[in-house]
C-alpha cells in the first residue's frame, strides 16, 4: 500500500482502522439501500417516492442540527460511537416493525436510511479530521475515499448474491447490518487519540457546524455572484438527480416486482456503479482535469447525463434509465466531486467552510425537496409523467451546463482578482497545478506580475509541487529583487529534475549572503558527488566568501542534534577579512547568520555582541536575527542601548519581544527608570506589541501611569495596536477610564495656563506649545476611548474633528455625544464640543476644582513640571516686565544640566538685561 499511498511510520494503526471503518460503513449503506428501495417500492409503490423526497428534506435538517449541537458538547469519537450504537438498536426495532407489514413502516425505513447516510458519512469525516492533521489529510484522505468505493462495490455485490442464492430475505439483511455496525463501534474504541485536546478540536468543528444557523452564512453566499453560481450548480444537480432517481426506481419496480429480485437487481446495479466510479476516478479524472481544466471537471457529469436523457426521451426503457442513472451515480463521487472542490478553491478558508456547510445542508436538501414537489405535482396532473419528467430533466441539465460554463469563467476571474489583491490565505490553500487554467494563471503571475504579486505567488506555492514551473522559477534567479531570487532558489531546491546547477552556480557571487548559503545547499543536493564532500570542498576554498558561505550552509542545514566540528573557523574568517569593503560586509553577514544555528551559545554571544554593533546594516540585521533565534538574553543591555537611535528600532523591539514573557517585567522596570534616557524609554512599549497577551496588557497598564506625557502616548499607542490586532484582548477598562480622567484634567490644566497668557508678553511660542500639547492630549484621549469603544468609530471621529469641514466636525461631535457612556462623556465631551475656550474652562474648574493661577504662578508651574519643551517655552516667555522671582528663576536655570534649558535661560537673561539698559552678566 505504501507504494501508492504515503503511509508513514506510526500511522499504520489509525489508517488501517479508519480504512476498515469507512469500508464497513459503506458496506452497511450498500446493504441498506437495495433493501430500502426494494421494500419501499414493493410495499408502497413508486408513486410515493416524491413524498418521501420532501419528507427526507424536511427531516434531515433538524436531525443534523441536533447532532451538531451534541458535537459542541462532546468529542467526535463519543458522538459517532453513540450514534452508531443508537442506529444499531434502530435496526433491531425496524426489523421487528416489519412484522406489522404496514406501508408507513417502509416509508419510515426509506427516510431512516437517508438519515443514516447523512449522519454516518458526515461523522466519519469529522472523526477523520480529528485524528489526522492537515498534512496527514492531504496524504491519506484519498486512501479513505478508495476504501469507501471498495466498500460500496463489496456491499452492493454481496447483498445481491445473498438474496439471490441463499434463503436470506431482504428484511434479514438488517441482522448483518447490525453485526457490521457493532464492529464499527469496536473499531472506534481502538482508534488512537490524536492528543488530549480532542475535545477542544471538536468544539472548533462544532462551532463551524453551528455557524450554519446564522443568517450571515446565507448572506455570504447571496452577496457573491460566484458563490451564487456554485449554489445554483449544486441545486440544479440535486434536482436532476432526484428526477433520475425516481425514473430509475419506477422502471426497476416494473421490471422486478418481487422484493428479493428487486433487492438483487439493486445490489448488482450499485456494485456496477461503484466499479465504474472507481474506473473513472483512477483512469479518467486526472486526464480530464489536465486537458479540460475545471470546465471538464464540472461539465462531464451533466454532458453525460444529457446524452442519457436524450436516449431516455427516444427510448424510455429500463436500459436507458440504467445508463442515465448509472452515469449520474458513477460520476457523482469521482470527477464531479473533484470539480466541486475546484470551484471552492479561489475562496478564503473561512468563506469556503461556511459556504460548503450551507450548501451541503440547506441548498442540497432544499433542492431535493423542490424536486420531490415537482414530481408530486406531475403525478397529480398526469397519469404517466415519465416522458414529462424526462423533458424537464433535459431542461434542468441544460441550465446546469450553461451555469457550469459561466462558473468556469467566474472561477478564473475570482482567482485572478484574489491573487492580484493578495487576499488568498497561503495557509488555507494548496494550488492544483494539474489544472491547466490554474497553471497558466500562476505562470502569468510569475512572469508578468509586480514584485509584490510575484512574492505572494511564491508564498502560495510553498506547499505545492512546482515542477511544472521550473523554467519560470529559473528565470526569476536573475530578478533584481533579492527576496524573489531567494524564494525562487528555495523552490528549485525541491525539484530533482531538471537540474539547473549551471544557472544556480552564478548566484555564488550574489550580494545577498543568504542567497549564497542556499546556492551552496542547492549545488550540494544536486551534485553527483557526495554532498559532504562537495561542501567540504567549498569550506577549503581559497576565497573567504566561499568558505563563509559554506560554513553558513553547514550551520543552517546541519543535524539539529549535532554542532559544527570546526568552530575555530569563525575566528579565522573574522580575523582575516579581505581588504575589499564589499567582500568584508558579505562575509560578516554570512557569519552573523550562521551563528544563529549554533548550539555553542558562548561562541555566538562573543561574536554577535561585536557583529551587532557593525556599521553595515546587512551585518546588524543578520546578527539581530541570530540573537532572536538563540534567545541570547545576555545581550539585552546592548539591544536596549541600540534603541537610542532610530535606525534599528523595529528590529530590536521584535528581537526583545521574542525572548518571552518572563522578560516583560524587566522591560517595564527599564521603562519606569528615570535614569534611563527618554529616547530609549519611549521605544520600550513597542516591545510589548510582539507579545500580545494578557500579561503584556497588565504591564502596559502599569506603565500608563508614568508622569511624562510623551511616554504615556507610546504606551497608549501600543495598547491600541495590540487591541486592534487582537480584539479578544481587552485592557482593564477601570484603569483606562482612570487614565482618561487624568488626561482630561491635564487638558484643562493646559487650557487654564493658556487662557491667562497676556498678549503683551513674548509668549507666542508658549501659546503654540500649549496648543500642541492640548492636541496631543486630545489624541491620547481618543486612543484611550478606542480601548473602551470601537476603535474604527473613534478614529473616524478624530479625523472628522481635525478636518476643515464644519459639517464633518459637527457630525463627529454629535456621534461622540451619542456613543459615550455618561461618565466618559462628562470628562471628554466638553473638550470636543464647539463651545469656546472660556466655557470649556468653566467646566474644567467645576470638574477638577482647578485653581485660577496668576501669570507668574502659571509660569512657575510649567518650569516645575516634567515637560521639557513646555519648561523651555516658559523660560523663553519671561520678559523684562515679569516679577523679580521669575527673573531670578531664569538666572538660576542658566546653571542647569539640561543644555536646551540652560542655553534658553542664558539667552533670555541677556535679552532682559539688555532691554532694561543693564549690561549682561
Amino acid at each position: 500500500m505504501s507504494i501508492f499511498y504515503d503511509v508513514r511510520e506510526g500511522e499504520w494503526k489509525p489508517v488501517f482502522l479508519m480504512v476498515a471503518l469507512h469500508f464497513l460503513l459503506m458496506v452497511v449503506l450498500r446493504f441498506l439501500k437495495p433493501a430500502r428501495d426494494s421494500l419501499f417500492l414493493v410495499e408502497t409503490g413508486p408513486d410515493q417516492l416524491p413524498l418521501v423526497y420532501i419528507v427526507l428534506a424536511i427531516v434531515s435538517l433538524p436531525v443534523t442540527y441536533f447532532v451538531s449541537d451534541v458535537l459542541s458538547k462532546y468529542s467526535t469519537r463519543h458522538v459517532i460511537s453513540w450514534t452508531l450504537g443508537f442506529l444499531t438498536l434502530n435496526l433491531l426495532l425496524l426489523r421487528w416493525l416489519f412484522y406489522l407489514d404496514n406501508p408507513l413502516i417502509y416509508m419510515f425505513f426509506y427516510i431512516w436510511v437517508g438519515i443514516f447516510g447523512i449522519l454516518a458519512i458526515s461523522l466519519f469525516w469529522l472523526l477523520a479530521n480529528s485524528i489526522f492533521d492537515a498534512a496527514q489529510s492531504k496524504r491519506l484522505f484519498s486512501l479513505l475515499t478508495l476504501s469507501a468505493i471498495v466498500g460500496s462495490i463489496f456491499g452492493s455485490e454481496i447483498s445481491s448474491l445473498l438474496v439471490s442464492f441463499t434463503p436470506l430475505t431482504t428484511e434479514n439483511l438488517l441482522y448483518i447490518c447490525m453485526v457490521l455496525l457493532g464492529l464499527t463501534v469496536v473499531l472506534i474504541y481502538f482508534l488512537p487519540r490524536r492528543d488530549p485536546g480532542d475535545r477542544e478540536q471538536n468544539s472548533s468543528e462544532s462551532r463551524m457546524g453551528t455557524d450554519r444557523e446564522k443568517p450571515s452564512a446565507a448572506k455570504t453566499v447571496f452577496s457573491s455572484r460566484y458563490q451564487i453560481m456554485i449554489a445554483g450548480i449544486i441545486g440544479l444537480t440535486t434536482i436532476a438527480t432526484t428526477f433520475t432517481d425516481y425514473q430509475f426506481k419506477v422502471f426497476s419496480f416494473e421490471a422486478y416486482p418481487g422484493t428479493e429480485s428487486l433487492t438483487a437487481f439493486m445490489g448488482t446495479f450499485y456494485a456496477g456503479v461503484s466499479l465504474v466510479s472507481l474506473s473513472i476516478q483512477v483512469l479518467f479524472s486526472s486526464g480530464i482535469i489536465k486537458k479540460l481544466g475545471v470546465a471538464g471537471a464540472i461539465l462531464t457529469r451533466p454532458v453525460g447525463m444529457m446524452a442519457g436523457g436524450v436516449l431516455m426521451a427516444v427510448e424510455p426503457v429500463l436500459a436507458s434509465v440504467v445508463l442515465l442513472n448509472g452515469f449520474d451515480n458513477a460520476t457523482r463521487y469521482s470527477i464531479d466531486k473533484t470539480g466541486r472542490e475546484l470551484l471552492f478553491l479561489p475562496l478564503s478558508q473561512h468563506i469556503k467552510e461556511r459556504t460548503k456547510l450551507f450548501i451541503d445542508l440547506f441548498v442540497d436538501r432544499f433542492s431535493r425537496g423542490i424536486g420531490g414537489g415537482i414530481l408530486l405535482l406531475f403525478l397529480f396532473l398526469v397519469d404517466n409523467p415519465i416522458n414529462l419528467i424526462t423533458y424537464v430533466l433535459l431542461f434542468t441539465i441544460l441550465c446546469w451546463i450553461v451555469l457550469g460554463y459561466r462558473a468556469r469563467k467566474e472561477y478564473i476571474n475570482t482567482f485572478r482578482n484574489s491573487l492580484q489583491r493578495m487576499m488568498v490565505d497561503p495557509d488555507s490553500i494548496e494550488l492544483n497545478l494539474d489544472e491547466p487554467a490554474m497553471l497558466k494563471l500562476i505562470k502569468e503571475s510569475l512572469t508578468r506580475g509586480t514584485d509584490s504579486q510575484i512574492l505572494h505567488t511564491l508564498v502560495l506555492l510553498e506547499n505545492s509541487d512546482v515542477t511544472p514551473l521550473a523554467r519560470e522559477l529559473k528565470k526569476l534567479l536573475s530578478h533584481q529583487n533579492p527576496d524573489i531570487r531567494l524564494k525562487s532558489l528555495k523552490q528549485l531546491q525541491t525539484i530533482k529534475t531538471p537540474d539547473w546547477s549551471d544557472e544556480v552556480y552564478n548566484l555564488l557571487q550574489d550580494d545577498e549572503p543568504e542567497i549564497r548559503v542556499e546556492t551552496i545547499y542547492y549545488l550540494c543536493m544536486h551534485s553527483k558527488q557526495d554532498p559532504s564532500a562537495v561542501i567540504q570542498s567549498y569550506m577549503s576554498d581559497d576565497n573567504p566568501q566561499m568558505r563563509s558561505a559554506a560554513l553558513g550552509c553547514t550551520c543552517k542545514h546541519k543535524d539539529k542534534e549535532n554542532d559544527i566540528q570546526n568552530p575555530e573557523m569563525f575566528e579565522e574568517l573574522l580575523k582575516n577579512l579581505p581588504e575589499d569593503p564589499k567582500e568584508r560586509v558579505v562575509i560578516k553577514a554570512q557569519l552573523a547568520e550562521a551563528l544563529g544555528f549554533l548550539n555553542n551559545r558562548s561562541l555566538a554571544n562573543r561574536h554577535l555582541s561585536e557583529l551587532v554593533r557593525d556599521e553595515n546594516r546587512a551585518v546588524v540585521t543578520k546578527s539581530l536575527q541570530s540573537i532572536a533565534r538563540l534567545k541570547l538574553d545576555r545581550l539585552i543591555p546592548t539591544l536596549l542601548q541600540m534603541l537610542e537611535t532610530n535606525e534599528y528600532t523595529l528590529e530590536v523591539r521584535e528581537v526583545l519581544g521574542s525572548f518571552g514573557d518572563d522578560y516583560l517585567a524587566l522591560y517595564k522596570n527599564k521603562f519606569l527608570d528615570p535614569e534611563l534616557k527618554i529616547t530609549v524609554r519611549r521605544k520600550i512599549p513597542g516591545i510589548f506589541y510582539h507579545r500580545p497577551n494578557e500579561q503584556s496588557l497588565r504591564h502596559l497598564e502599569d506603565m500608563i501611569e508614568v508622569d511624562e506625557s510623551e511616554l504615556r502616548y507610546h504606551v497608549i499607542k501600543t495598547l491600541n495596536k495590540i487591541h486592534r490586532k487582537n480584539p479578544d484582548l481587552e485592557p482593564d477598562k477601570p484603569r483606562v477610564r482612570s487614565c482618561l480622567r487624568f488626561e482630561s484634567q491635564n487638558y484643562f490644566n493646559l487650557l487654564a495656563i493658556k487662557s491667562i497668557q497676556p498678549k503683551s508678553r513674548p509668549n507666542s511660542i508658549l501659546l503654540r506649545a500649549l496648543s500642541e500639547k492640548m492636541d496631543q492630549t486630545l489624541e491620547r484621549m481618543f486612543r484611550l476611548l478606542g480601548l473602551i469603544y470601537n476603535q474604527k468609530d473613534l478614529y473616524s471621529s478624530y479625523l472628522a474633528l481635525k478636518s476643515f469641514s464644519k459639517e464633518k466636525r459637527s457630525a463627529a461631535v454629535e456621534f461622540i455625544d451619542n456613543i459615550l457612556e455618561t461618565d466618559d462623556r462628562k470628562y471628554f465631551f466638553p473638550i470636543v464640543d464647539d463651545i469656546g475656550e472660556k466655557k470649556k474652562m468653566d467646566i474644567g474648574y467645576k470638574l477638577f476644582n482647578i485653581q485660577k493661577l496668576p501669570y507668574d504662578k502659571a509660569l512657575h508651574k510649567l518650569m516645575d513640571g516634567g515637560d521639557r519643551w513646555l519648561k523651555t517655552c516658559a523660560v523663553y516667555s519671561v520678559s523684562p516686565v515679569c516679577p523679580t522671582d521669575l527673573q531670578g528663576r531664569v538666572e538660576k536655570l542658566t546653571r542647569t544640566d539640561d543644555p536646551l534649558i540652560r542655553e534658553t535661560a542664558m539667552m533670555v537673561h541677556k535679552r532682559n538685561h539688555r532691554r532694561n539698559g543693564n549690561p549682561a552678566t
